[in-house]
């Protein structure tokens, strides 16, 4: 039996709508429609009732997700036992900024004095890979920073904080030399800086996203001179005068060639912790993320300005 393809039944229950659902199951809507009508005619009745875009579960759906529930959990306790039985301490972590990579460096000693045992697999990649990745179960979990965290389960969200984002711009730009209040409204931003040369994060990012919000509701052609997703090289070539940026709370780090602002109204994205559905978890596992989620309350954030 495909664990994958229950999971998507279980999915489309949850959110009650098809294209929320193939989102979060990161399938084509078509793919996820086709599936379905398939069981249905397998099974020969409807597991959906469908009325204007709503999805709802018929006696037989109600069936079939209460089964495939106890399925996919019976599949993630045995894996987990035999992960136990194993002593396989090691656990796959997704990251999809900067932030997290602190993170990791600030909450390892800790970890590896309890778990001297453990080892972190960390791997690097956009929200879009990270949460494939999380929803095939190939990554235990993920420090992500997300936007909007409706488009995973909410028992798998854990958000740590909310995180500014804010807009950067020469020190020798005209608006700078000309605005020394640490605000920018978006009437501003599209009078100030339409066509100016943006340097911005690649596609996928959740800055890239804000970004592209806001270039669109406020129609703000750009001119992007450069996409990267590496913060220092972002910084360095606002620094030098090159072009304007926007960037996360934690990657702000003072330069007398760098003026920041809020967004007026301001905005942010959510830093959050993701775990895969039903991630049974060992005693490293349980002290993992006992230390992520009390990272920031704790005092340990290092990044903080």
């Amino acid at each position: 039996m495909d664990i994958r393809k229950l999971r998507y039944i279980v999915t489309i229950a949850h959110f009650g709508n098809m294209t929320r659902a193939a989102k979060a199951a990161f399938i084509s809507q078509s793919s996820l429609s086709q599936y379905v009508a398939k069981l249905e005619a397998e099974l020969g009745t409807p597991i959906f009732y469908r009325n204007h875009g709503r999805m709802t579960l018929t006696p037989a759906g109600k069936l079939y997700v209460e089964t495939a529930d106890k399925v996919i959990r019976l599949r993630d306790e045995l894996y987990q036992q035999i992960k136990n039985h194993q002593y396989k301490t090691h656990i796959s972590v997704g990251i999809t900024t900067h932030f997290a990579l602190q993170m990791l460096d600030d909450i390892l000693p800790t970890l590896k004095k309890h778990c001297p045992d453990i080892v972190i697999e960390v791997v690097e990649g956009n929200i879009s890979s990270t949460s494939a990745l999380l929803n095939e179960n190939k990554l235990d979990c993920a420090i992500m920073a997300l936007n909007n965290p409706d488009i995973l389960a909410s028992e798998q969200v854990h958000v740590l904080k909310e995180e500014e984002v804010f807009f950067m711009v020469p020190g020798n730009h005209e608006f700078a030399q000309k605005n020394k209040s640490d605000s920018i409204t978006l009437h501003q931003l599209k009078a100030c800086f339409s066509n100016s040369n943006f340097i911005l994060s690649r596609n996928g990012s959740t800055l890239r996203e804000l970004s592209d919000l806001i270039f669109a509701k406020q129609h703000i052609p750009i001119n992007p001179v450069c996409e990267a997703n590496n913060v220092s090289l972002i910084r360095n070539v606002v620094s030098k005068g090159l072009g304007v940026s926007i960037l996360s709370e934690t990657n702000v780090i003072e330069d007398a060639n760098i003026v920041y602002y809020h967004f007026d109204p301001r905005l942010y994205r959510k830093d959050c912790f993701v775990e895969r559905s039903n991630w049974v978890k060992s005693d490293p596992e349980l002290e993992f993320e006992k230390l992520v989620l009390n990272y920031f309350s704790s005092g340990t954030d290092s990044t903080r300005n």
